[in-house]
């Protein structure tokens, strides 16, 4: 564990036990819609988790909800296939071995047979066999953004890790180690919208896919406004899209000298613990503990 990783591991502990943060503690009805709103995680009485998306257009971003009914689902497939136990290093690995040599481009066939050796005989029971199969088909689709049936294997493993075993700081930063293919230490503004996108897609994949059971009273996006959006697959990419690209000028804007066309990953952790936090909560959803297999959600 290294400098950074102590760095996002306080800051969020502290974080968790402050309830006076922007981004922490129960969320007010009547500001429901606000750029301050914070994660709000499920609880035994079946409240959905929310989280907001700020982005650079004119209704300011979006409000995602998630139910109760959906986490409860994903939790019991995750947990049936032992897919939440996977080491991330190990998936990654799998999936960027699967990919072209030339454009690191991976097939969907590829995709299927890295996911099924790291997964080995840790089988489920059929019908969550058939549900992680269709959530997993959906995330692949979600990252093939030009339809060319052969999306970035460097952006899918770095998203995979959503659904791997390990906390937050621990995926961040070696997702961060994965696209910084020429070891300078460094991401350039491209790679740094590659690195949150990737998150981002995944969730918001979880977030939408008809394979998970949904509640339709909270399983939504809105706009700041109160607003509902459609949830078409076109929609929710250009809400991912839109979301990265906020993050992407919100993380260089604080950046406080230095290179401005590239950022290290000690300079990213430390804008995110300061302000990011607050900006972009959805980027707390890497950690599964502390929304999937909480006491809570069960």
């Amino acid at each position: 564990m290294d400098e950074m990783d102590m760095i996002l591991m306080q800051s969020s502990t502290d974080r968790e036990s402050d309830q006076r943060s922007p981004a922490y503690g129960p969320l007010p009805e009547s500001s429901s819609h606000s750029p301050g709103s914070k994660l709000c995680s499920p609880d035994p009485r079946g409240n959905p988790l929310k989280f907001h998306l700020l982005t650079n257009e004119e209704q300011g971003g979006y409000n995602v909800s998630l139910s109760h009914i959906r986490i409860t689902h994903l939790k019991s497939v995750l947990e049936d296939n032992c897919l939440h136990g996977l080491d991330c290093e190990n998936v990654c690995n799998a999936i960027l071995n699967k990919a072209t040599k030339k454009n690191k481009a991976i097939s969907k066939k590829g995709f299927d047979a890295a996911v099924a050796s790291v997964m080995g005989s840790q089988r489920g029971r059929p019908e969550t066999q058939q549900v992680l199969s269709n959530l997993l088909s959906g995330i692949f689709d979600a990252f093939d953004r030009l339809g060319s049936g052969t999306p970035s294997a460097v952006e899918i493993a770095c998203g995979f890790t959503v659904l791997c075993h390990g906390k937050k700081s621990d995926k961040l930063e070696f997702a961060f180690e994965v696209l910084d293919t020429k070891k300078k230490g460094k991401l350039s503004r491209s790679d740094i919208l590659t690195y949150l996108r990737s998150f981002l897609t995944v969730l918001m994949s979880i977030a939408f896919s008809p394979a998970l059971k949904k509640d339709i009273r909270d399983d939504k996006i809105s706009t700041m406004k109160g607003f509902g959006c459609n949830q078409t697959t076109a929609a929710v990419k250009h809400a991912v899209n839109a979301g990265a690209e906020w993050a992407v000028t919100a993380a260089f804007d604080g950046k406080r000298e230095g290179d401005m066309s590239a950022m290290s990953f000690n300079e990213f952790a430390d804008w995110y613990t300061t302000v990011g936090y607050s900006s972009i909560p959805w980027l707390e959803l890497l950690d599964l503990q502390k929304w999937v297999f909480t006491n809570d959600a069960t």
